[in-house]
């Protein structure tokens, strides 16, 4: 279960959607600083659009796994859930990659998404982000904490993980898009 996991969150990891959000919308960018929408509501969408994507990614490696590996329902949905817990810093951190830093002189769409360093960086976060949910759990296991409360633990780790990422993300937006110029 913990190995599908960490398969479950590597997907979601790997996710340029996120790193990139910013930065796809290149030249028109000034739109975004034109229209009556708050910046914290233009990331949350632009959040809502990557974390879907990753979604998806956990929900298709929890049914393979499930399949092809026998993995019970309840532990399926451990995978699903705590992939989706995981998921939700690793989207952010990634997003806030792209505000932060995003690059928005491209010359194709195709630049924005594949010559984007902030693709990389987001990569390398979910890594950092993938070690520290495996250290936890090495720590949890290594000192006989049962499997279930190791889920427990690992989801309420998560959930803090998400709040301070999400926290940050929207704090970052209401500052940077001022300071964004195209």
């Amino acid at each position: 279960t913990l190995g599908g996991l960490a398969l479950a969150l590597f997907t979601a990891g790997m996710n340029v959607a996120a790193s990139t959000a910013v930065s796809r919308e290149g030249q028109t960018f000034w739109i975004a600083k034109m229209i009556p929408v708050p910046p914290k509501q233009q990331v949350m969408g632009k959040y809502i659009n990557a974390f879907s994507i990753s979604e998806i990614g956990i929900l298709v490696t929890a049914i393979l796994l499930a399949v092809f590996l026998k993995i019970s329902l309840a532990k399926t949905l451990i995978i699903i859930i705590l992939g989706t817990l995981g998921s939700i810093p690793l989207t952010a951190l990634n997003l806030l990659i792209d505000v932060l830093r995003p690059k928005l002189v491209w010359n194709s769409p195709q630049e924005a998404m594949k010559q984007n360093t902030n693709g990389l960086f987001g990569m390398l976060a979910s890594m950092l982000v993938l070690c520290i949910f495996a250290g936890i759990t090495i720590l949890l296991i290594a000192n006989g904490v049962s499997e279930w409360l190791t889920y427990i633990i690992l989801g309420a780790v998560m959930c803090v993980g998400s709040f301070l990422s999400l926290k940050g993300l929207f704090a970052a937006a209401e500052r940077q898009y001022r300071k964004i110029e195209v």
